[in-house]
């Protein structure tokens, strides 16, 4: 099969320098883009925006016949900077709204219309996928238009990100979504016709297979359960799309659908995989229908709380019995001359008794050459590598199926991190669970033979087991004090690129706040002030947070609003000794009195425990007043639906136990958490024991069992927790065991938080001496909270981050 040569960016440039220089133009690469703009060009500040869409092979085609329209009329516009970042941008796994957009012009509105469809006739006869949310100027073109902002324009969102926006004449913003339509400016090119989907009508696929519901939602093409007329029971449908996940040999989504097809027809004796039932096309989309193996996947098994274990098992979630299957099932289609390529959790289907299927054959190798594609966490290293598919391959992918039955998460954590295949650190997340935990990381090594061993093993009806790692005290204490090092390194560079502005296209997590900005980071980088450069970076981070929300719309809250921000930017004055900083805080975190919440994360509680932490900051009674204001409201309001801290009852009890002036609603609320604990089977800090164990611990010793109770739940829990972080994840679980060690004195919750410390080092990436912790570097989803949970535990007595008073 032939290759086609993509063009890098000395390409372009080339296609582009003489008649750009010509045409008075400038070139600049910015980022993953090529800019051209034309000076004596006046951008809006929003419009209709015209993409050019392209395949990677005719990028380059593209770029020559769209130049002399774009050249002749004033206008800026972008294209990529070369092929193999449009094979990214085109690709399932990236962004579905930027799919398609290999050239994006901006003009002014007269000239829009002339513009497209002059592009639209220069490219008479390409292809290109479709741009999404936007509609087509021609069928036989790639060339799409939809309204947008052309300079970057931002607001609040209700979670606290900021989103793009434009503005109506009326100066009320608006988050421009799908095909939308501006009501003060109609679509110019109103003779073109545009496909409408049914409204309330059943859609029918290929004449006979009746949608009943979407099981999957991708750029590529949807999966659907279906109801096929014909033969009066269900089917699986799925749907590729043209010039998605196109490889060098050209092949998109639909010919990875025609590769399963023919890996199905060889596979159509095997039992435990669907049968080919039709394959049809409409317009350029193709369709597979195969047979509704019925059942939940593995992946949604894990993911309702299920673990599997050879040693008394429950529910029939027997390991040793699954994994026998999947082999022998493996074993059938290598028998068949097929290397499967694609076993992970999502992929096996389980019936009623638990008894295993495989589907999703789209990357089968059955004849060379294979498509080169894997997934992340479940693909081999050769695999990985794009080395030649081997049964070797599918041996790992079974093992990492299976580590996760047994933990919940995949055995690999860090994108692109080349210790993801280190079997020690996996031997440690087992940490002896499973109950055949060495046939696992048998089949998890690096080395080809160990993987036919451990599959031997398992053919043969044995299995072997693997102990827990023993952590000694000073290795874990090294370990501790090189996470926090790295960790902090890790806050400090993004600190820096917030500052820099670098905050990527779309939807902005929110820049200032403490859930996913500077608020959050902040604060944490205030708990080493001993360091003089991490002091200066903490300063200039709230001067910039402040100066940021000066010149924006904002939005109450403690974690995603400007309330954080306030006690950020008076914390760092305080800490710092920085009498600016604290009259720029002054100004910061005061609530209009429109709240529509009442929990912590984005509501009232949120909004008066920053106020009180403000005036203990700052001694100004009037944020004690506030924050008095919203105790008593809270305690008038209906009781929450939740009982978690980020959006419910814990939450609103943790403000009112702090202010102290609504006693009965107090105990009430206590009452009511500490009868909750033997119900709740959710661990974490925002929904579950972790949060309510956390508001118990500090509302006196008749709630010390409650939280004890609490702590012990969370402890059989946490190693089956997807997330490390402070949001939901072992982070927030193991502040609450400091919590109890701090109150209590009891060595046994010391004991609890060393324990979680050592599962989040163990999903670390990186080495023990430079670890990588996982995630972002924000405080709630990332890095920095990590690091606060780590330092409080190597310090041994510091209060808790916007829980306690500073």
């Amino acid at each position: 099969m032939r290759t086609e040569a993509l063009p890098d960016e000395d390409d372009l440039r080339a296609l582009l320098a003489e008649r750009t220089a010509r045409a008075g133009r400038s070139v600049a690469v910015r980022g993953a883009r090529i800019e051209v703009d034309d000076p004596a060009f006046r951008l809006p500040a929003q419009g209709w925006q015209i993409h050019v869409s392209a395949r990677p092979a005719t990028l380059a085609e593209t770029v020559r016949r769209v130049l002399p329209a774009l050249l002749d009329t004033p206008c800026r516009f972008t294209l990529v900077r070369d092929g193999r970042t449009l094979q990214h941008l085109n690709s399932s796994t990236g962004r579905p709204d930027a799919i398609g957009t290999a050239i994006t012009v901006a003009a002014a509105r007269p000239d829009v219309v002339a513009l497209a469809r002059g592009l639209a006739e220069a490219l008479a006869g390409l292809t290109g996928p479709q741009v999404a949310a936007a509609r087509r100027v021609h069928p036989d073109a790639p060339v799409y238009y939809r309204f947008a902002p052309f300079r970057a324009a931002y607001a609040p969102a209700e979670d606290g990100d900021y989103v793009p926006v434009v503005t109506d004449p009326s100066g009320v913003t608006h988050v421009p979504g799908g095909a939308w339509q501006p009501h003060w400016d109609p679509d110019p090119f109103t003779d073109v016709p545009q496909p409408r989907a049914p409204q309330g009508e059943e859609i029918v696929l290929g004449g006979r297979y009746r949608v009943e519901r979407a099981l999957t939602r991708s750029p590529k093409g949807r999966v659907y359960r279906t109801f096929d007329l014909a033969r009066e029971t269900t089917a699986i449908v799925k749907e590729a799309r043209p010039h998605v996940d196109e490889d060098e040999q050209g092949r998109d989504a639909r010919a990875r659908l025609r590769n399963e097809r023919y890996v199905l027809e060889l596979l159509r004796d095997v039992e435990g995989v669907p049968r080919v039932l039709d394959h049809f096309r409409h317009d350029e989309r193709e369709y597979l229908v195969v047979t509704d193996l019925g059942g939940r996947t593995l992946a949604a098994d894990v993911a309702a709380g299920a673990r599997y274990t050879a040693a008394d098992p429950q529910g029939g979630r027997d390991l040793h019995e699954l994994a026998v299957r999947l082999l022998a099932l493996l074993d059938a289609i290598h028998g068949r001359g097929v290397i499967a390529r694609d076993v992970h959790p999502a992929n096996v289907i389980l019936d009623a008794e638990h008894s295993p299927a495989l589907v999703d054959f789209e990357i089968g190798r059955a004849d060379d050459p294979p498509i080169e594609a894997w997934t992340r966490g479940y693909s081999s290293p050769a695999q990985e590598r794009a080395e030649k598919p081997t049964r070797e391959c599918d041996y790992y992918s079974l093992g990492a199926t299976l580590f996760y039955a047994v933990t919940g998460v995949p055995p690999t954590w860090i994108p692109d991190d080349p210790h993801n295949h280190d079997t020690a650190r996996a031997a440690e997340v087992l940490d002896g669970r499973g109950g055949m935990g060495g046939t696992i990381l048998g089949l998890l090594s690096p080395d080809p033979a160990d993987r036919r061993a451990a599959a031997a093993q398992l053919r043969a009806g044995r299995f072997t087991t693997a102990p827990a790692p023993v952590q000694h005290p000073d290795e874990r204490a090294r370990r501790l004090d090189a996470a926090i090092e790295h960790g902090l390194a890790a806050a400090a560079r993004h600190a820096r690129r917030l500052m820099a502005g670098r905050f990527g296209d779309g939807r902005v997590p929110g820049p200032v706040n403490v859930h996913r900005g500077a608020a959050g980071i902040g604060m944490e980088l205030l708990q080493h002030d001993d360091r003089a450069e991490t002091a200066d970076l903490a300063r200039d981070l709230a001067y910039w947070s402040a100066g940021f929300l000066a010149l924006r719309d904002r939005r109450p809250g403690l974690y995603t609003g400007d309330t954080g921000t306030a006690v950020f930017v008076a914390a760092a004055g305080k800490v710092l000794g920085d009498d600016a900083l604290l009259a720029l805080a002054d100004g910061l975190g005061r609530p209009d009195g429109a709240h529509t919440g009442d929990g912590q994360h984005d509501g009232l509680a949120g909004v008066g425990l920053g106020q009180w932490l403000l005036w203990e900051i700052t001694g100004d009674p009037s944020r004690r007043d506030l924050a008095v204001r919203c105790a008593e409201r809270l305690a008038r309001a209906p009781r929450p639906d939740g009982l978690g801290y980020a959006h419910g009852l814990a939450g609103i009890v943790r403000f009112l136990l702090t202010v102290g002036t609504v006693e009965p609603a107090v105990r009430k609320g206590c009452d009511e958490l500490a009868a909750s604990v033997p119900a709740l089977a959710d661990a974490s800090f925002c929904q579950g024991l972790a949060g309510v164990g956390a508001v118990l611990v500090r509302a006196g010793d008749a709630y010390l069992d409650a939280a004890r109770a609490a702590a012990a739940a969370c402890e059989r829990l946490a190693p089956n927790l997807p997330a490390v972080t402070q949001c939901c994840g072992l982070a927030g679980v193991g502040e609450l065991f400091l919590d109890l060690w701090a109150a209590t004195g009891e060595e046994e919750h010391r004991r609890q938080a060393d324990r979680v410390a050592d599962l989040v080092l163990a999903r670390a990436g990186g080495t023990p001496d430079a670890p990588v912790l996982p995630g972002s570097a924000d405080w709630s989803t990332g890095t920095s909270g990590i690091v606060t949970f780590l330092r409080r535990l190597r310090s041994g007595a510091a209060p808790r981050l916007w829980v306690d008073p500073l």
